[in-house]
């Protein structure tokens, strides 16, 4: 669905399951991806005994539990986790809590089925195939994508390139806009 209305020929910037999303898109349809952009992102975000840089089964566990529980709660609690020890914490806080409740509590059914894909899905064995420059963007705190994720990928493609902001979380591109910015113009013309 999102590659239907995308331009027939584009450098793809994807977030956390997003990044799930653009890898897929560049490795079912080569031509229409120039570049990967990846920000607090994996190829197998849950660990594997053969994959220990990516969240474990029992976080992923317990946000499941909680999102059945208390939904909303449980939502909190994540975006708490990606504002904590940030300059200007309370100001990121609320910046996510208007991007992810923008328009009301996200359907529990969407939730379950996000951690399930996340739960499932693992591309490394297809990151060889990728024949477009990847620039992996990660935050030196990110619970989710710790930063071994992305020197682990970097050896299973090509043309990979990594970047981490220190101090950032899941979301560098709030903790960290003006580096942010400048990594993307970077890597949108390297």
């Amino acid at each position: 669905v999102v590659a239907a209305v995308a331009p027939a020929r584009a450098a793809w910037l994807g977030w956390s399951m997003g990044g799930l999303v653009a890898q897929r898109i560049a490795l079912d349809a080569p031509a229409r991806v120039d570049r990967l952009l990846l920000t607090g992102s994996n190829a197998c975000f849950v660990q594997r005994p053969d994959w220990p840089c990516a969240m474990t089964t029992a976080a992923l566990a317990k946000f499941a539990s909680g999102l059945a529980d208390d939904p909303k709660a449980t939502l909190e609690r994540f975006i708490a986790l990606e504002t904590l020890n940030l300059p200007n914490a309370r100001a990121h806080l609320r910046v996510l809590r208007e991007i992810v409740f923008r328009h009301g509590l996200p359907a529990t059914v969407a939730l379950e089925d996000g951690l399930s894909i996340l739960e499932a899905a693992d591309l490394r064995a297809e990151w060889p195939r990728l024949g477009c420059p990847v620039r992996l963007l990660l935050g030196q705190r990110d619970a989710l994508v710790p930063v071994a994720a992305g020197e682990a990928l970097a050896v299973l493609a090509a043309d990979v390139r990594v970047q981490v902001f220190r101090h950032a979380t899941h979301a560098p591109f709030l903790s960290h806009p003006d580096e942010f910015h400048a990594a993307l113009a970077t890597a949108l013309h390297d």
